[in-house]
């Protein structure tokens, strides 16, 4: 089959990738119309509009909206990935509940839906916001899995010489709980634990905060890189691979890109638990999962990882397992395919 993706997102947005990859795996040919102009997107709209493709994969409401223009030639499958309602609203604290705002941000996370033939999210608990705080129609929303890159390959569990690496990488966003981090590195540091060592990669909102708090507390036992051009350094020498840690709404709908990533890699997980990562992490199998916002449950799982490495070693294992049994490239790819089959049989064109 031929599928087009098209959409506003920037090029380092691993979700849109990681479809087309999975189409790729199952044989299917893909095209990909993204911009982050609005006038490339409306002339892609056009163009699309007169060539002719299986289904149109679509990423952002703006592509959304501009996805009519050929919806009648082409069927739409769309990628909700958030609620911005929930996003901006009760998340961020961007805009105030209730305000005008907020209810037409309700309004369109909603009734956007109507305007594909397939839209999708990726877990369970994420469909079940919006059926219930959105009233959204039970079934309406498909499931497509978050899954990994294809570069996201197995690593062998390293030597412990002289460290023991603990790995967080992200965008430094409250939601992670980085604070939670660096107050469990506090706490071992105190405790006189020097051959655990923390590597935060990534930038943002947080991040000046959180280095700070760094050189404040004289955290020796951390290290922030920032921005870094790629992960498999960091990955490769790590032990361990830290999630998220925050007691945020969004944490509990969905699971995370890295948490999925470490899962690729192989790499023990440490997270907190959450409905979103239920059927997908079990604590002490493949992960081990703690109570939010909790700093001493974190270091109480870093020291039994730190204690027991042949334990560390075995929840990789079986983490990258999971991955393959619930979130592969193949596994997703299938999932699409059946859904652009869906789609096609139900169209009227």
């Amino acid at each position: 089959m031929k599928i087009f993706f098209f959409g506003r997102y920037e090029p380092h947005h691993a979700r849109p990738h990681i479809l087309m990859e999975a189409l790729h795996s199952r044989g299917h040919t893909v095209i990909e119309y993204s911009s982050m102009s609005y006038a490339r997107l409306l002339l892609y709209s056009f163009r699309l509009l007169l060539s002719h493709a299986d289904a149109v994969v679509v990423t952002g409401k703006l592509a959304l909206v501009l996805s009519q223009l050929f919806r009648w030639r082409i069927p739409v499958l769309f990628d909700v990935f958030i609620s911005d309602y929930q996003n901006l609203v009760r998340d961020r604290n961007i805009i105030r509940d209730n305000s005008v705002i907020s209810r037409f941000l309700r309004w369109n996370d909603k009734y956007s839906l109507y305007f594909s033939d397939i839209p999708f999210l990726d877990t369970a608990t994420h469909r079940n916001y919006f059926e219930h705080t959105l009233h959204v129609s039970h079934g309406m929303i498909s499931l497509v899995p978050f899954g990994a890159l294809a570069s996201r390959t197995p690593r062998k569990f390293p030597l412990i010489r002289k460290t023991f690496r603990v790995l967080f990488w992200g965008s430094f966003i409250p939601l992670h709980g980085i604070d939670v981090i660096l107050g469990a590195a506090k706490i071992l540091k105190r405790k006189n634990y020097d051959k655990i060592h923390f590597d935060l990669c990534g930038r943002g909102q947080t991040w000046y905060m959180m280095r700070k708090k760094v050189k404040t507390d004289n955290l020796t036992n951390v290290s922030i890189h920032g921005f870094v051009p790629s992960l498999d350094p960091f990955v490769n020498r790590s032990h361990v691979v830290l999630g998220v840690f925050s007691s945020g709404e969004k944490n509990s709908l969905m699971i995370q890109t890295k948490i999925v990533e470490a899962m690729a890699f192989g790499k023990a997980i440490i997270t907190r638990n959450a409905p979103g990562v239920s059927g997908i992490l079990v604590h002490g199998k493949n992960s081990l999962l703690i109570p939010p916002d909790n700093t001493y449950a974190l270091v109480s799982a870093i020291l039994l990882l730190y204690k027991n490495p042949a334990r560390a070693k075995l929840l990789g294992v079986h983490a990258r397992q999971s991955y393959k049994e619930l979130m592969s490239p193949e596994k997703i790819g299938s999932i699409l395919e059946s859904l652009v089959l869906r789609a096609k049989n139900n169209s009227y064109i």
